[in-house]
């Protein structure tokens, strides 16, 4: 091409300080030792992120601290400079819930196109289109981005986004799926650069690690957990369309094919093949189906520990700590999807036989684990796990994190568990007091429900939306839902004695205990044969009897 190194340039644009090192910090130090002219761009100062350990300062500085985590970074890296657009982060939410900053679209993308003029780069690079793990302002910077070399025409530099997706690429939650990637980079001659820039942001270098620590079940090193390859898709050709493959072509490849070819979750969906109430059928059918695998199929350790699950269902446990002891010596070096399944079947045996203190650290190691792996499903599903061993407020945390999860994810395996977690954190709430979020995630279960098959789980989460409705005291909104959910159940094989409950009890707040008498009685004979409530809350069904006035003898 002819292109004059000492006179190129790239302008990159990312929404926090550290995403620079952690996405592409070897590729800008290669590119600056190469003679490009680097420009970092930040959105933000970072100052809703984490404090440090120990805290590098207090929240309100921040932001203070950590722009001059990025300054020293930069150095680190060799960047030409550094530009500020002066936008707040905001503080991450319960369950580590994530928002992009205050904006205005149109007004970011202007900013992006004035740095552009300023500094002429042949290429920009930014955040991918999924904004990696979905983080909101990740896909903030994108979006401008791209709108703003979109706006230039034939003057627009070529647009080039990180973390690109391929098979063998080494942190899949990291990875967009909808970017596939263009060049992958090996950034090993410049690992000490992007190690001394990780290591300037001390404000984050415990969250760098700590997910793959968990996952390895070890203490690790920041620069054990940096990408040694970076990955990058072209989103836009621009007036120098090879600038980018051209500046680092003896360090980089295309990849073929096949590795960007989509990956499937798994094999098989194991849930397909549960039977939650007959457990001992779930084991005989995963007992059949593991004798027709060969000897070596990776699927039989995965089996295994659904029989343990299914064991442990059954409160058979010593039987099913054995089966996961037949797993345990067999598993693979490193955190993987057969580990994730490993850790959350043995800690589900211990909380089955009431030794919760025990179960939580599996959980916990086997949410790093499933994170790591880019298994969502799993991971959510150690989350709830977690939220059901917590006390305190860790049971609303560990729930959101898990519902922020299955909302961000596009994996199928994450997003059926939107339901479940809805309700989970609608009755979180509820028995907090809180009851007007407890309507808010109750409505949001319904439709999920009615969107996605609807059944009886639908008609559970509108009988979850009338009883917050009696907690507000809009007894006439609660009755018109029941009152439905009366009509159709009227036919069916089982009466739901929760529905006349919950009938009785709005009529009786209205002010109406001979209309809620019979309520009461019919909700009294259909719950007072259910065993769970015999045996947990005899006090419910006794006043139940006495609303009803019916004799206990």
């Amino acid at each position: 091409m002819g292109l004059s190194l000492n006179m190129s340039s790239v302008l990159t644009f990312f929404a926090h300080p550290d995403d620079e090192t952690i996405l592409m910090g070897g590729t800008l130090a290669l590119l600056a030792r190469r003679g490009v002219a680097v420009h970092l761009m930040c959105l933000t100062r970072g100052e809703g992120g984490e404090l440090g350990e120990p805290p590098v300062a207090d929240r309100a500085g921040l932001g203070a601290a950590r722009e001059q985590e990025l300054v020293a970074a930069a150095q680190a890296l060799g960047a030409r400079s550094l530009t500020f657009l002066d936008y707040v982060d905001p503080t991450v939410g319960p369950g580590e819930a994530l928002f992009a900053p205050e904006h205005d679209p149109v007004t970011l993308a202007g900013q992006i196109v004035n740095a552009i003029r300023q500094f002429e780069p042949e290429v920009v690079l930014t955040h991918g289109s999924n904004g990696e793990y979905g983080h909101p302002a990740h896909l903030a910077a994108h979006q401008a981005a791209l709108a703003a070399v979109s706006a230039l025409g034939a003057d627009a530099p070529s647009l080039w986004t990180a973390a690109a997706a391929y098979r063998a690429h080494p942190y899949p939650r990291l990875s967009n799926l909808d970017d596939p990637a263009d060049l992958i980079v090996d950034v090993h001659p410049a690992l000490d650069a992007k190690e001394a820039a990780a290591l300037a942001h001390r404000s984050q270098t415990a969250l760098f690690v700590r997910r793959r620590s968990l996952a390895a079940g070890r203490p690790l090193a920041v620069r054990d957990v940096l990408l040694t390859e970076e990955s990058f898709r072209c989103q836009q050709r621009g007036r120098a369309p090879d600038a980018f493959e051209v500046w680092l072509g003896d360090v980089s490849r295309r990849p073929e094919g096949t590795e960007t070819a989509t990956v499937p979750e798994s094999e098989i969906d194991f849930d397909s093949w549960w039977d939650y109430d007959h457990p001992d059928q779930s084991e005989a059918r995963f007992r059949s189906l593991l004798a027709e695998l060969p000897a070596e199929s990776p699927i039989r350790l995965e089996l295994l520990t659904q029989i343990a699950r299914a064991k442990g269902l059954q409160r058979r446990f010593v039987e099913a700590h054995a089966t996961l002891d037949e797993v345990e010596p067999r598993l693979p070096v490193g955190p993987t999807r057969i580990l994730a399944r490993y850790l959350l079947e043995r800690g589900r045996v211990y909380n089955s036989s009431r030794r919760p203190p025990e179960a939580r650290p599996l959980f916990e190691r086997a949410w790093g684990v499933a994170t790591a792996v880019d298994q969502d499903g799993l991971a959510i599903d150690a989350a709830h796990m977690l939220a059901i061993v917590s006390s305190g407020d860790d049971i609303l945390d560990w729930n959101l994190r898990a519902l922020n999860l299955a909302e961000r994810s596009a994996q199928p395996a994450a997003r059926k568990w939107l339901g479940s977690l809805l309700n989970n954190v609608g009755w979180t709430y509820h028995e907090a007091g809180r009851f007007a979020e407890a309507l808010q995630c109750f409505e949001r279960a319904a439709i999920w429900r009615r969107e996605n098959g609807g059944g009886h789980a639908e008609q559970v989460a509108r009988w979850s939306v009338a009883r917050s409705l009696r907690s507000l005291g809009r007894h006439s909104e609660a009755l018109e839902l029941l009152t439905a959910l009366e009509r159709e159940f009227a036919g069916a094989a089982e009466p739901d004695g929760y529905v006349f409950e919950e009938i009785a009890e709005n009529l009786l707040a209205q002010g109406e205990p001979a209309a809620a008498r019979p309520y009461f009685a019919r909700a009294a004979e259909v719950l007072g044969q259910d065993a769970h409530l015999i045996e947990s809350e005899p006090g419910r069904l006794q006043r139940l009897n006495q609303l009803a006035r019916i004799d206990d003898a």
